[in-house]
C-alpha cells in the first residue's frame, strides 16, 4: 500500500497537520471570504474517492483533465505536456519541496487561455515539473494540478455528498445551519485551527489528498500521540519528491469548528 502526496510550492513554511475535506464529506466545503449575492456556477466535474477531477481546455486543446488541489500553489502542469502543448517554459526556476524525501526541479509557464469546466481565465501561472508519479497514481489520466493560481479570485463550495462543485466569482452568504471556519493564507494554501486529542493545532486544507489528516512526526510528538505513533502501522509513500515511509494511525479526536470526529 503507498500513500501519495501534493505538492506545495514555494511555501516558507507548512502548518504541522494537512486536513483534508475527505474528512468532511458528510457536508459541503466552502471556501471564500465576505458574502455576496452571486448564485454560483455549477461545474462539470468527476469525484474519484474524493479526488475532484476537472475537464480543462489549454489555449485551446481539449480533452485534458487536472485535479482540483488547493494545497498547491500556484498550479502545477507535467513538464512533459507543456511541451507537447508546446507552452513556453522558464530557465529552472528552483526546487519545490512535496511529499517524499527530495525535492523536485520547475520551471516556470503561463497558460494565455485556461478553460477549466467552462470558466475561462486567462494568463495563469503555472509551475512545470515532472508529474509522472501522480498522474500514474490518478484514477484518471491528468496533466496537472488546478490550484491558487486558478482559485486565488473565486470561491469554490465542494459539496461531498452529492458530489458536486459549484464556483463563485464573489462568496454567496452562508445558510443558516453553516459552520463557518475563520482561515489564513499561507503563501496561497488554505490554513485552519484544530484540535487533535485535545490540543491546539493548525492545518492546511488539502482538496488533493487521498489520506484524511498527515500529521508530521514533530507534530505528533508536540500533541503528546508518541504512544499512537509508535502503535501506528508503517507503509510505503510516494510523491513528487520520491519515496517516504508513513505510518498509518488512529488518534483519539480531532475537531474542526464544532465538529468532532
Amino acid at each position: 500500500m503507498k500513500r501519495r502526496d501534493h505538492l506545495t510550492s514555494r511555501c516558507s513554511h507548512v502548518a504541522p497537520l494537512v486536513y483534508t475535506t475527505a474528512l468532511a464529506m458528510g457536508a459541503s466545503c466552502l471556501l471564500g471570504q465576505a458574502p455576496s449575492r452571486d448564485a454560483g456556477t455549477d461545474v462539470a466535474c468527476e469525484f474519484v474517492d474524493n479526488v475532484v477531477y476537472l475537464p480543462v481546455t489549454i489555449n485551446g486543446h481539449g480533452g485534458l483533465f487536472m485535479t482540483l488541489d488547493t494545497g498547491t500553489n500556484p498550479s502545477a502542469i507535467d513538464v512533459a505536456k507543456a511541451k507537447m502543448l508546446g507552452l513556453p517554459l522558464s530557465a529552472p526556476a528552483g526546487d519545490a519541496k512535496g511529499f517524499g524525501t527530495g525535492t523536485v526541479t520547475t520551471q516556470r509557464t503561463t497558460v494565455d487561455r485556461l478553460n477549466v469546466s467552462g470558466i475561462e481565465a486567462r494568463q495563469v501561472e503555472f509551475d512545470a515539473l515532472d508529474l509522472s508519479a501522480k498522474t500514474a497514481a490518478a484514477a484518471k489520466p491528468i496533466i496537472g494540478l488546478v490550484g491558487y493560481s486558478f482559485l486565488g479570485d473565486r470561491t469554490i463550495q465542494i459539496d461531498y455528498p452529492h458530489k458536486r462543485l459549484r464556483v463563485y466569482a464573489q462568496p454567496p452568504a452562508a445558510p443558516p445551519n453553516a459552520m463557518v471556519l475563520p482561515l489564513e493564507l499561507d503563501h496561497g494554501v488554505p490554513v485552519i485551527d484544530v484540535e487533535l486529542a485535545g490540543q491546539k493545532s493548525h492545518a492546511l486544507v488539502d482538496t488533493g489528498g487521498s489520506y484524511k489528516l498527515l500529521v508530521t512526526p514533530f507534530e505528533a510528538k508536540k500533541l503528546g500521540l508518541e504512544k499512537e505513533l509508535i502503535a501506528a502501522k508503517p507503509i510505503g509513500g510516494s510523491g513528487y519528491s520520491g519515496e517516504q515511509q508513513v505510518r498509518l494511525g488512529t488518534a483519539s479526536r480531532l475537531t474542526v469548528g464544532l465538529r468532532s470526529r
